[in-house]
């Protein structure tokens, strides 16, 4: 059983992985150079952007090596230790579910950064002048987890139902 759990856990970050980089494969592909998308009365734009920095571009003001210091390397030693606690121990399911998120978003992030240098981002939502910065799919997995890691357990309850114990015939 054990086995298995790590295999799934692997399948899942290559599942969430591949979809990450065919989005941003598709942005550069059908978004780079042609301006915004808007759909649902403007809620919801499409548009192209490459960002050096973390989330909402923050550090893309750093110098070229502290924020390859910080932004791949420190990034890098996270990711490792969250997939060496998700294939090693046994975790509740929102803490799994969450290492998954995070490890896939991660890696995908880093995936842009080490071979381009910048991250893809090409999603923005809101209404009128109060917007998101411009995301990835990678960004939502990580936002995906958090709110997993520090949603109260009462409320994730129906998502991850505890397990019930069969009796074993004696």
């Amino acid at each position: 059983m054990f086995k298995n759990k790590r295999i799934l856990s692997i399948l899942y970050i290559i599942v969430l992985l591949g979809l990450d980089q065919v989005t941003k494969w598709g942005a550069v592909l059908f978004l780079k150079d042609q301006g915004s998308y808007v759909f649902l009365n403007n809620f919801f734009r499409l548009e192209y952007a490459e960002n050096k920095g973390a989330f909402l571009s923050l550090g893309a003001g750093m110098s070229d090596t502290m924020r390859f210091v910080i932004l791949n390397l420190l990034v890098t030693v996270v990711i490792l230790w969250l997939l060496w606690e998700l294939l090693k121990k046994t975790l509740d399911p929102i803490k799994q579910t969450s290492y998954i998120l995070i490890v896939s978003g991660g890696v995908g992030n880093l995936v842009d950064r080490y071979f381009q240098g910048y991250v893809v981002d090409f999603a923005n939502m809101g209404f009128g002048s109060i917007r998101t910065g411009i995301f990835n799919l990678a960004d939502v997995y990580i936002m995906m987890a958090l709110f997993l890691l520090l949603t109260p357990e009462k409320w994730t309850a129906r998502l991850f139902p505890p397990k019930v114990q069969l009796p074993t015939k004696s």
